[in-house]
C-alpha cells in the first residue's frame, strides 16, 4: 500500500473547506455511462481527461481524474450532484504529489496494491444482513479495543476543536491545497458501497470492506453520511443530518470509536470528547494507524 499512501494526504486536525449541505442527495439505479458520456457531462467543470482503472471487484471499472486542489471539494460536490445521471459516485483519493501518476502509470499500480493487500472477501455481503449489536459485541470483546471505557453519560464535555472540515485535498505541512488531487469515479449510486468496491480495510483494526459498507449504510440512513475521500488508512465523510443532542452523539461516538479506535487512542483520548466533537458536525474523519 506504500504507493497508494503517496496519493493520500496525511492525518491532521485542521482543514480548509466545508461542503454545501444543500447539494442533491438523490440516489438512482442508473447504469454507469461511458467515458465519452462522462466527458460530456463534465463539460465546464475543469476536470482533466479521465483514465480507466479496473477495481478487481466483479471486474468493475472506475475512472480517475486530476483536479486542481483549490477546487477539489467544489468539483466533488458538482460530480456528486450528477451521480444519479452518470451512475458514478466520486471519491477523492488525495494528492498526486510528489509524482504524477498519470504520466508515470503508477496510479494503476498503487490502486491495485490496495485491492490485493486487503485481507477480505472480494464480494461484499449485503449491508442489510449486518448485525450492529453482534459487531459491537465482537469489537468490544477485543482486548485492545475493549480496554477503553464506553460508559459515557450526558452532559458531554465541551469540544473546541475543528468541525465542518476536510483535509484530503490539503498539504498539511504547507497549509495549502495540493497542486493536484485525484478523484475516482466509482461505479455505484450508493455512497455506502464505495469502501467495499475499493476493498478498503482488513488491517490495523480497520473493519473489513463489507463491514465498512454496512456501517456506512447505517450512518447514511440515520445521518445522511456520505464518503468524500478515502485511502488505505483514512476516510472522510460529509454529514447532512449530524447528531444534535448529547444522547445521539454518545451512541454515535461509541460506534465511531469501535469503528476507528485511533480517533481516541491518538486523538481525543476519551470517547466522551469524541462524542462531543460529533454534535452538529457536518464532517467526519477516520484513520487507522
Amino acid at each position: 500500500m506504500l504507493l497508494f499512501a503517496v496519493l493520500v494526504s496525511g492525518c491532521g486536525a485542521s482543514a480548509s473547506r466545508t461542503l454545501d449541505s444543500t447539494i442533491p442527495r438523490t440516489l438512482g439505479a442508473t447504469d454507469p455511462i461511458s467515458l465519452v458520456e462522462l466527458e460530456a457531462a463534465f463539460v465546464g467543470l475543469e476536470m482533466m481527461v479521465g483514465r480507466q482503472l479496473r477495481l478487481g471487484v466483479n471486474d468493475e471499472s472506475a475512472y480517475a481524474y486530476q483536479l486542481d486542489g483549490n477546487v477539489a471539494l467544489d468539483r466533488w460536490a458538482d460530480v456528486r450532484a450528477l451521480t444519479h445521471q452518470t451512475g458514478y459516485y466520486p471519491v477523492l483519493l488525495g494528492s498526486t504529489e510528489p509524482f504524477d501518476p498519470f504520466d508515470t502509470g503508477q496510479l494503476e499500480i498503487a490502486w491495485q496494491s490496495v485491492i490485493t493487500d486487503a485481507e477480505a472477501p472480494t464480494t461484499p455481503v449485503a449491508s442489510d444482513d449486518f448485525d450492529l449489536a453482534e459487531w459491537t459485541q465482537r469489537r468490544e470483546a477485543d482486548p485492545t479495543i475493549g480496554s477503553v471505557s464506553l460508559d459515557i453519560v450526558a452532559p458531554l464535555p465541551e469540544y473546541d476543536g475543528p468541525k465542518h472540515n476536510f483535509i484530503s485535498h490539503v498539504n498539511l505541512f504547507e497549509n495549502r491545497p495540493h497542486n493536484r488531487v485525484v478523484m475516482l469515479l466509482v461505479p455505484t449510486t450508493s455512497p455506502w458501497r464505495v469502501a467495499s468496491l475499493l476493498q478498503l480495510g482488513g488491517f490495523n483494526n480497520s473493519p473489513l470492506p463489507a463491514e465498512h459498507e454496512a456501517l456506512h449504510k447505517l450512518w447514511f440512513d440515520r445521518f445522511g453520511a456520505e464518503i468524500v475521500s478515502a485511502g488505505p488508512d483514512q476516510i472522510e465523510m460529509s454529514v447532512a443530518r449530524p447528531p444534535t443532542t448529547d444522547t445521539e452523539a454518545i451512541r454515535l461516538g461509541v460506534e465511531h470509536y469501535l469503528y476507528a479506535p485511533d480517533l481516541v487512542w491518538q486523538g481525543t483520548q476519551e470517547v466522551s470528547v469524541l462524542a462531543s466533537s460529533l454534535v452538529d458536525n457536518t464532517s467526519w474523519y477516520f484513520w487507522w494507524d
